[in-house]
């Protein structure tokens, strides 16, 4: 084909970037009850504990990040600090496992609880069937991944109106809230720290969801009564702008990986005349989709906290290492050194805490995917070794889906950390 190139437009103003910020961070998760917590540490007291444990944790890693972004000042993320600390195979690592794990399960939890909320005014106390939940989860990646692919307008539009229903609804969450302690209902959960769950992989699972920020609403009969169905319409519509930005961000990743060469080109390639990231988004629902066949969501939460933490504590190393080898380079901002030690420390809990005392199949499919990272990394970013076939299926995928290559560049990273 002829060497067109296109490049991302800017599309994303004030109002619909704030509204993607705050539909990405106050996602799915905040709509999910706290049984996730309560379940794995099996008292009220010990789940107190691990949400201010949780608190704390993200406190840290946020000062730690602080100092990672204002000494790196590139974009990329974990990818960015570990390459500039680290040997290059592990930042490599981080972009495979992102766009192969961590934010296509983050979307395809996101779209579980979407489907959850709307199947469960329909069906009674017993719950929606799972085939169900299933389908109607993989009908929105599928809209939702069409909607990204056809128009970044259209997607910012959708996060700015489901951000509003979003707020809404939280504010009726802590509105029901006050309105329960004032009647002094608090029903039959323990009290204090009966039956606590004190084994290690317990605890770690817990902050798997402490960290999720697990929420829910159980209350809602009890509070609003025959209006409780706002509550599920509200989270439902909350959680279908929240998946519509993930989608939208890790398309984006996806591409960006593809882009320096981590990933296989073509994923980079852009709509000619929508420059949107169609191939890396189809990409993502595809991995999305099948994630969801087996998965559900507590399991699916395991399986992201449990690679996403791995690479969170790359991170704090490499701010650890770099401490040492680039003591010299100037920084806007200095974290007290202990502070990402504990990080570090906190994350190898996080990581091998649960395959040492509850090994779950969730971890050996990480474990398998990281091997097939570096196996890809080897062969064909180290040695470059070129399969003759993909330049053909290049082609035909730009004839296909109407794309065209990046007008980026890469730089040359060949100064950076070696492996």
């Amino acid at each position: 084909m002829a060497a067109t190139t296109v490049q991302l437009e800017r599309k994303l103003g004030l109002l619909s970037a704030v509204a993607m910020i705050v539909g990405t961070m106050i996602g799915a998760g905040i709509f999910i009850s706290p049984k996730g917590v309560l379940e794995a540490s099996k008292s009220v007291g010990l789940t107190m504990i691990i949400w201010l444990g949780c608190g704390v944790i993200a406190m840290l890693s946020s000062l730690s990040y602080v100092e990672l972004g204002t000494f790196t000042a590139k974009s990329g993320g974990e990818f960015t600090y570990i390459l500039k600390g680290l040997p290059a195979v592990l930042a490599f690592l981080c972009s495979w496992c992102t766009a192969l794990i961590i934010r296509p399960s983050a979307f395809a939890v996101s779209s579980l609880v979407f489907a959850e909320y709307v199947a469960s005014p329909i069906f009674d106390s017993c719950g929606p069937p799972v085939v169900f939940v299933k389908c109607l989860a993989a009908l929105a990646i599928i809209v939702i991944t069409a909607i990204n692919c056809y128009s970044v307008e259209l997607t910012a539009g959708i996060l700015v109106v489901f951000t509003v229903a979003k707020i809404t609804a939280l504010l009726i969450i802590i509105i029901g809230g006050f309105v329960m302690l004032g009647k002094g209902e608090f029903y039959d959960l323990p009290e204090g720290f009966t039956g606590s769950e004190t084994s290690g992989s317990a605890i770690a699972l817990a902050f798997y969801d402490g960290l999720w920020a697990y929420n829910g609403w159980l209350w809602a009969d009890r509070v609003l009564g025959v209006a409780a169905i706002i509550i599920p319409i509200s989270v439902a519509m909350s959680t279908f702008g929240a998946t519509n930005g993930i989608c939208f961000t890790s398309g984006r990743l996806t591409y960006a990986a593809a882009r320096e060469g981590h990933l296989p080109q073509v994923l980079s390639y852009l709509h000619i005349r929508k420059k949107t990231p169609v191939i890396s988004l189809i990409f993502l629902a595809i991995i999305a989709l099948i994630m969801i066949i087996p998965g559900e969501i507590s399991s699916l939460i395991d399986f992201f906290s449990f690679t996403a933490w791995l690479f969170y504590g790359l991170a704090f190393l490499s701010l650890i290492v770099m401490r040492f080898t680039k003591k010299d380079e100037p920084r806007p901002f200095k974290v007290f050194i202990l502070v990402p030690v504990v990080m570090l420390i906190i994350s190898v809990y996080l990581v091998v805490a649960p395959i040492v005392q509850n090994p779950d199949l969730g971890f050996l499919y990480a474990f398998l995917l990281i091997i097939g990272g570096l196996i890809f990394y080897f062969i064909f970013l180290h040695f470059k070794v070129q399969l003759p076939c993909m330049e053909a299926f290049t082609e035909f995928i730009q004839k296909f889906a109407c794309v065209a290559p990046s007008k980026y560049k890469p730089p040359d990273h060949s100064k950076d950390n070696k492996l």
